[in-house]
C-alpha cells in the first residue's frame, strides 16, 4: 500500500527501497513491474476522469446517416 501510495503522490521519492520491501514479502520482478503500471494506469485514468473539457464545435453531433451504414444495410 506504502508503494502505490508513494508512487501516486511523490514517484520522485520511490527508491530501491521501495522494491525491496516489496520483494520482502514475496513478489517477483515482474509483480513489482505489473504494480507499477497498474498504479500508473489508474492514476492517469482518474486524471483523465477529472479534466473538464467543453465541446468547442459549434456542429451537433454526428448522427448516423446513409453514408455511415455498414456494407448489407447492418
Amino acid at each position: 500500500m506504502r508503494f502505490s501510495a508513494e508512487l501516486t503522490l511523490r514517484p520522485d521519492s520511490l527508491s530501491p527501497e521501495h522494491v525491496q520491501a516489496l520483494k520482502a514479502v514475496g513478489l517477483t520482478d515482474i509483480e513489482v513491474l505489473d504494480l507499477a503500471h497498474f498504479v500508473e494506469l489508474f492514476a492517469w485514468a482518474y486524471y483523465l476522469g477529472s479534466i473538464s473539457v467543453k465541446r468547442s464545435s459549434p456542429h451537433p453531433p454526428l448522427r448516423k446517416g446513409p453514408s455511415m451504414r455498414l456494407p448489407g444495410g447492418r
